[in-house]
């Protein structure tokens, strides 16, 4: 059984290690320019998560996955994906890296959250565009 564990652990790896915890349960905190590219182009390749500072996202720590790295001799540009873990939709997708105050990466995958609307709130939402319609519109008396 344990060999049969080790193959299947040999030809899905990324499948075996998303699911599974850091051995030390400690966070790095990455704050030095090239070390955020490093380990923002590990997150683009293996569609790892990464928690992220910038006050272009707003206030406090966003987690998100990386679609896309622009390098660029002046400044590079991470595009990330639209929404971040808990559904929000960010308000700016691509940002520099300057503007990156620190960055925390996670051993799990950035999987896009389930942002649909339940079917009862579209038909609330229907039914109030129609009777918006079809009142009558009054006029001011003066």
């Amino acid at each position: 059984m344990k060999n049969l564990v080790g193959k299947i652990k040999r030809i899905i790896p990324l499948l075996v290690e998303d699911y599974t915890a850091a051995d030390s349960g400690t966070f790095d905190f990455i704050s030095k320019k090239n070390q955020i590219i490093k380990e923002l182009d590990f997150c683009r390749k293996t569609g790892a998560l990464v928690g992220v500072y910038s006050k272009q996202l707003g206030d406090g720590l966003f987690l998100v996955g990386v679609e896309d790295l622009v390098y660029d001799i002046k400044d590079d540009l991470v595009v990330f994906h639209p929404y971040d873990m808990t559904g929000f939709e960010l308000r700016q997708r691509s940002i520099r890296v300057s503007n990156i105050h620190m960055i925390i990466p996670f051993n799990n995958r950035y999987v896009k959250p389930n942002i649909s609307i339940p079917t009862e709130l579209v038909e609330v939402g229907k039914y109030i565009n129609t009777r918006l319609e079809t009142q009558p519109v009054l006029k001011e008396a003066h």
